[in-house]
């Protein structure tokens, strides 16, 4: 879809939206132009109870956002998802994957689809706006037993934390300051036991600053581990912390390549990459 046309969308888009105040007609409307402009099995759904819009390829969710979007697709997703969190690793049938940072579940459609329903997703996620949203999200895309979902918070050590909750929902962050709502949490070494979980074929890791914290309460479970990707949240801080530089030391030292990525975006480029290469 070229720039003009997309301009003047949204110029027509956003005229239609003055005088339709109802929020289902305006996704009916801006359904009928994704499927015109961008992909026919396009549905953009309004959801009451989030006060939010789907978006919806065929049967299968993607993603929710507070403005009805109509120039999504699934392969827009797909590629999204191959450039981070697949970049360095080719899920496969069987696979164990833990999804730390899980938000409301979008990448859970390619894991599940690329490990043809075997193996298991822990899908972990500590803020509790975001994980009413995951599991609505996963009751809609009819996954099976082999996604789990978790409200818990993992850190450095077990007990509680909190989280602020923000309007922006995919940046809801972590404190041990009791700002917020409080979350149980616990250690990976402790959530690994608990689950009897015995390889992690990938380790996804997006928790908004918090990736010290759990490094430090893996000192089992690190070696468990088969891959990564982390995002180092270093540009959320205006202080130096270091993130990315101790995370990648502390793979290393445990028989990991780590790799980098530079694309000059510093989200794409805050995000690790790491395959184990020996046993410690």
């Amino acid at each position: 879809m070229n720039r003009i046309l997309k301009k003047n969308t949204n110029r027509v888009l956003n005229f239609i939206f003055r005088t339709v105040k109802d929020y289902h007609k305006r996704a009916r409307i801006v359904t009928r132009v994704s499927k015109l402009y961008i992909n026919k099995n396009n549905v953009v759904e309004y959801d009451d109870t989030f006060g939010m819009y789907w978006q919806k390829h065929n049967k299968t969710y993607l993603q929710i956002d507070k403005k009805p979007i109509y120039d999504f697709s699934l392969h827009k997703y797909e590629k999204r998802f191959d450039s981070m969190f697949g970049r360095k690793y080719n899920i496969k049938k069987g696979d164990v994957i833990i999804d730390l940072g899980a938000g409301i579940g979008a990448e859970l459609p390619f894991y599940y689809n690329r490990m043809e329903k075997e193996g298991h997703i822990y899908a972990i996620e500590a803020s509790r706006d975001s994980f009413l949203k995951l599991e609505k999200f996963h009751k809609m895309n009819f996954f099976n037993k082999n996604i789990s979902l978790h409200h818990i918070a993992i850190s450095d050590k077990p007990g509680t934390v909190w989280i602020e909750e923000t309007t922006m929902y995919k940046a809801n962050q972590i404190n041990s300051e009791k700002k917020g709502l409080e979350v149980k949490a616990l250690t990976l070494d402790e959530f690994v036991e608990e689950h009897n979980i015995t390889t992690i074929d990938l380790l996804k890791m997006n928790i908004e600053g918090a990736e010290l914290q759990v490094i430090q309460g893996m000192a089992v479970s690190v070696k468990l581990v088969e891959n990564f990707a982390i995002s180092c949240h270093d540009f959320l801080f205006e202080e130096e912390t270091n993130i990315k530089e101790t995370i990648k030391s502390f793979f290393e030292n445990n028989g990991f390549k780590v790799e980098e990525i530079d694309t000059g975006n510093k989200y794409i480029d805050s995000w690790i990459f790491g395959k184990r290469i020996k046993n410690i």
